[in-house]
């Protein structure tokens, strides 16, 4: 079966779990601390899939992952279980990131991020958060990424909208154009 079906399934499974039990927005933030997590270890995932790890450890792993360590979540606790329990253990960080999605999509989230070659000033990050809000109708979510590879200018994605207005990307317009050009001339 496809990892991705799995992982939307146990995915809503989570979300209908966590309103059942008015947590949903707990668990919200417990997936980006999981994503974070690891997005920042490379090595995270295959470690929870050791098949010689216990399913103590596994677990243990896991909460350390979403920052649960000494904060015991029954509802988390209880999901990452039903991972380990059904061997599902590496659809962990997919499950967060459907879950995400379901969660944006019932709660009218949009999502936006910028890259600036250097960090954008709060007033800037608030405009760019009117501004899309006012043109999705949903409240907007904004992640900053800062690149100095793009020289200056940025680059905005706004849902599935992108606008490029770096520096990086004009130099590579007017390359692409230069050597059009030349082959041409030849």
């Amino acid at each position: 079966m496809d990892v991705g079906v799995l992982a939307v399934r146990y995915a809503k499974a989570l979300y209908e779990y966590a309103l059942e039990n008015n947590v949903a927005d707990e668990i919200y933030d417990l997936t980006r601390t999981v994503i974070g997590s690891f997005t920042a270890n490379s090595s995270l995932a295959r470690t929870i899939e050791d098949p010689l790890l216990s399913k103590q450890e596994k677990l243990a792993l896991m909460k350390a992952s979403a920052g649960l360590k000494d904060n015991p979540f029954a509802v988390a606790e209880n999901f990452f279980k039903l991972l380990i329990a059904n061997k599902r253990e590496n659809y962990l960080c997919s499950t967060m990131r459907y879950f995400q999605v379901i969660y944006r999509k019932n709660n009218n989230i949009g999502t936006a991020k910028i890259k600036t070659a250097v960090a954008p000033e709060k007033e800037m990050e608030e405009k760019i958060i009117r501004r899309a809000s006012d043109i999705l109708g949903k409240s907007i979510e904004l992640e900053t990424v800062v690149d100095p590879e793009i020289i200056g200018g940025f680059i905005l994605d706004i849902d599935d909208y992108r606008i490029d207005a770096s520096v990086l990307s004009q130099v590579n317009k007017i390359k692409r154009k230069l050597i059009d050009k030349n082959r041409r001339i030849v």
